[in-house]
C-alpha cells in the first residue's frame, strides 16, 4: 500500500496500522531547501522543491504545503508584509465599504502560483503520495480582510454577506 492508499484508508475510518505522521509546516520547509518564505512563493517549482524535499527528509506520509493564512486576504485585497524569516502577515487591511471579488481569487495574489505548484505536484507525485493543501477559514480571512475587532466593527448584515462572499 502506498502512502497515497495509506492516507485514504485512514480517513475513510478504515483500520491503519499506525496512525498517519501529518505535521504542520510553516516555515520549516524553507529551512530545507535554504530559501526565505518569500523566495518560497515566488516560484512554482521552488515551491515544489521544498515540500518535497521536507517531506523526504522528515519521512511524514503525505507532501503538506506550508500552511499561511494570509493567501486568500492577499488575493482579495489585503496587502501583506513580508519579514525576514517569518511567513507574511497583513500590513494593510481593506475598508468594510469594498465588495469581496470572490470570483477573481483564482486569478489574484499567490494563489495562481499555489495553483501551479499544486498541478506540478499532482503530475509528477499524485499517484503514490497524498497532497494536502490547507485553506483559510471565513472568520480567518475575514479578520485577515477587516482587522481584530471585524466582528464589532462590521453591522449584522454586512458581516453575513461578507461571510457569504467568502
Amino acid at each position: 500500500m502506498n502512502n497515497k492508499e495509506f492516507i485514504q484508508k485512514f480517513f475513510k475510518g478504515r483500520a491503519v496500522t499506525r496512525p498517519p505522521f501529518i505535521p504542520l509546516l510553516g516555515t520549516y520547509v524553507t529551512r530545507v531547501d535554504q530559501v526565505k518564505p518569500e523566495q518560497l512563493y515566488s516560484d512554482p517549482g521552488t515551491l515544489v522543491s521544498a515540500v518535497s524535499n521536507t517531506q523526504q527528509l522528515l519521512g511524514y506520509d503525505p507532501l503538506i504545503f506550508p500552511i499561511d493564512n494570509t493567501i486568500e486576504a492577499e488575493a482579495l485585497g489585503a496587502v501583506v508584509e513580508w519579514k525576514d524569516e517569518e511567513m507574511p502577515s497583513i500590513e494593510k487591511n481593506i475598508t468594510a465599504d469594498r465588495p469581496i471579488q470572490a470570483e477573481t481569487i483564482q486569478s489574484a495574489g499567490r494563489v495562481p502560483l499555489i495553483l501551479e505548484a499544486i498541478e506540478r505536484m499532482e503530475k509528477v507525485n499524485g499517484k503514490d503520495q497524498p497532497i494536502i493543501v490547507t485553506m483559510t477559514g471565513p472568520f480567518t480571512v475575514l479578520k485577515q480582510l477587516y482587522g481584530e475587532n471585524f466582528l464589532e466593527e462590521l453591522e449584522p448584515d454586512l458581516l453575513e454577506e461578507k461571510l457569504e462572499a467568502i
